[in-house]
């Protein structure tokens, strides 16, 4: 489940195989934008644009079966070199990712250069409730609400996806949005209804996904 591109990270980070699972099941495919909201150490955006760019899984680690007698060396070089070569150079949509922490944004592109993927990633140093989509030329694609779980967040966290609910209906009408929370009563307070709903485990809690397409 290890991409080896990590090195650092902010908190509790989502796991590489969660990330790109939640674009998957929210039916992103590298087709349209994405937006990677309170982006912490940045494994939304990255994982995105590793999709985008048809970046196979493992691609750039080595794995312990790799030295064994029997592990057809030859094979799996040849099919190492297939999927490097089915890789495009760049994304072919915009990818941004948005955290007001300046460290986290410097984590994050940390490990985006590891991944070989931080030219393809816009990085914005900001509140996500002040980002608007259309001032940075971005049309309806996927936005993912991952935020940063804690005290503060389990006192006000019905302010908060009140808030949040606002923000998506007024600035991201026709994007589709995947938002966590720890807390599935507090989906209601968004103002949309959910397409569905599913259950991960993220940083030893039991979490709810829903997925919206907004207005």
């Amino acid at each position: 489940h290890r991409r080896g591109y990590r090195l650092v990270h902010t908190g509790a980070p989502m796991r590489e195989t969660l990330a790109a699972a939640v674009l998957l099941k929210a039916g992103w495919n590298g087709s349209t934008p994405l937006v990677d909201a309170m982006s912490g150490s940045g494994t939304v955006a990255i994982e995105a644009a590793r999709l985008a760019r048809n970046i196979a899984p493992g691609l750039d680690r080595r794995f312990l079966f790799e030295s064994w007698p029997c592990a057809f060396a030859d094979t799996f070089r040849h099919v190492k070199t297939k999927a490097a070569e089915a890789a495009l150079n760049r994304s072919p949509v915009p990818i941004v990712a948005v955290e007001r922490d300046p460290g986290a944004i410097a984590t994050a592109r940390e490990n985006a250069r590891k991944a070989r993927v931080d030219p393809d990633i816009r990085w914005h140093t900001g509140d996500f409730f002040d980002f608007t989509p259309v001032d940075r030329d971005l049309t309806p694609g996927l936005i993912v609400v991952d935020p940063p779980y804690g005290k503060r967040l389990a006192s006000e966290g019905k302010t908060f996806y009140q808030r949040l609910g606002v923000v998506l209906r007024e600035r991201f009408r026709g994007w589709r949005a995947a938002v966590f929370t720890p807390e599935r009563l507090w989906l209601s307070q968004l103002g949309c209804r959910p397409l569905r709903t599913w259950s991960v485990p993220h940083g030893g809690l039991a979490i709810e996904v829903a997925l919206f397409r907004i207005g």
